[in-house]
């Protein structure tokens, strides 16, 4: 609903039960919980797809993802940071995020700035940034520079969480390398992690920060939040409301308003941003280039 909604055509790739894939299917060393084999094994499945089809590039998103209702102007603005971190300008490009990437991270709950690239496009005065007290996550980028309004994107070297990535053929083929023809034990976002920060085989990521999707929480039982951490109380805990995080104008939260062919939609934050916005307003965000003090391109 939430994908058709927004304009999406969306393929649904099948979970993983870990407790049917054999031992010797698994890349040597690795000794995980079934849960977390399966989150790796149903991504890579994905990956394992794009490769044999030779699929140029895939954007892939988490069943629990939700994402602003400009998701589509946001991405051709993130599309236009993607070319200017990786110098590609615009012309005779195959991708229109640029040339020479491998992974774009656009959905986490934790990234981290390259050192290796001072290039940053800044979008300021975006009504679809969470504010600062807000946003979750673990390692952020320092936004000191500029105010509780502003996204960044920048090259990335480390991140957590899969609610939603892009990935180029050239990318798929990296990471299935490295995350199960080599000796691997870790979940498959780490893996990930550790091939942006250490560049392995080339590989390029970029983020931007505050993420571009968040994490949509449904009513009922809290056991459906997620198929890895399911221990403890959350069996018992019965949620009587949905709820979404990181996002401001947030498409499942605003589905009624969808469905009835509005053009204004519910925030939120009402107190930081008003209680609606029209969809030209809350799409109206552009960016520009700026360069990093202290930090050297190679």
């Amino acid at each position: 609903m939430q994908a058709a909604l927004s304009g999406f055509k969306i393929n649904i790739a099948d979970g993983v039960d870990a407790t049917t894939i054999p031992p010797k299917a698994l890349p040597y060393t690795m000794d995980l919980k079934a849960n977390i084999v399966g989150a790796w094994r149903a991504h890579l499945n994905v990956l394992r797809d794009m490769v044999a089809r030779r699929v140029s590039s895939a954007l892939i998103f988490e069943d629990d993802v939700d994402w602003d209702v400009s998701i589509k102007a946001q991405l051709v603005e993130f599309a236009r940071g993607s070319r200017y971190i990786l110098g590609s300008g615009t012309d005779n490009l195959h991708s229109p995020y640029g040339d020479g990437w491998d992974m774009l991270w656009i959905g986490h709950c934790s990234t981290g700035e390259d050192p290796r690239n001072n290039r940053r496009w800044v979008i300021p005065g975006d009504p679809t940034v969470v504010p600062f007290h807000a946003r979750t996550g673990i390692d952020k980028p320092d936004m000191s520079s500029w105010d509780n309004t502003t996204r960044i994107v920048f090259a990335a070297n480390n991140g957590c969480c899969m609610m939603s990535y892009a990935m180029s053929l050239r990318g798929a083929e990296k990471a299935l390398y490295h995350l199960s023809m080599l000796p691997y034990n870790a979940p498959v976002d780490w893996g990930f992690s550790d091939a942006c920060r250490d560049r392995k085989s080339g590989f390029t990521c970029i983020s931007p920060y505050p993420t571009l999707t968040g994490i949509y929480r449904p009513a009922g039982n809290a056991s459906k939040y997620s198929d890895i951490e399911t221990e403890g109380d959350s069996e018992k805990t019965i949620v009587e409301t949905g709820s979404t995080e990181n996002l401001v104008f947030s498409a499942r939260m605003n589905i009624d308003r969808l469905l009835t062919g509005q053009t204004a939609f519910k925030s939120e934050f009402p107190d930081f941003s008003g209680e609606e916005m029209r969809i030209e307003d809350i799409g109206r965000a552009s960016g520009h280039p700026e360069l990093a003090a202290g930090i050297v391109t190679r």
